[in-house]
């Protein structure tokens, strides 16, 4: 399972250092308008088992891990991830600032009787567009189990 967890959560997608162009997205561009949203629209697509609206936010500094990742290996990693992070409801704690530009969001996650707090990190990519980038998953192993 640890190994599973991993997978999931590492994307293994290297870090680009550079300037981001900062322009108005067009219709269809991936990507969200803050960092609040791109988790928020992670997490509804996790909760609607909706494996394209989770790729569609899903991502690093060089874009989406969509583009980066062998299709399979996305939809494994999604299935795992559905099965984490499905809630009842959710609450933002806090949002902080991170290394490298990123937001630290403190989430409440409620699934039944349980609730787990754990840190959402979104990141800026292309277009200035925001994305989930991943879930420190420790506090977390529990709701990754409960069926």
């Amino acid at each position: 399972m640890r190994k599973l967890i991993g997978v999931v959560f590492v994307l293994g997608l290297g870090a680009c250092h550079g300037s981001v162009a900062h322009q108005a997205p067009g219709p269809g561009v991936p990507g969200a308008n803050s960092a609040r949203d791109a988790v928020a629209a992670f997490l509804a697509g996790v909760n609607a088992g909706d494996l394209q609206a989770m790729s569609a936010v899903w991502g690093t500094p060089t874009g989406l891990a969509r583009d980066d990742i062998p299709l399979k290996d996305l939809e494994e990693r999604e299935a795992i991830t559905i099965r984490c992070l499905k809630n009842d409801r959710y609450t933002v704690n806090s949002e902080a600032s991170g290394p490298e530009g990123r937001r630290i969001l403190n989430i409440a996650l409620t699934r039944g009787t349980l609730t787990r707090i754990a840190d959402f990190t979104a990141v800026t990519g292309p277009n200035g567009r925001w994305f989930f980038e991943k879930v420190d998953l420790g506090t977390l192993m529990d709701l990754c189990k409960a069926k």
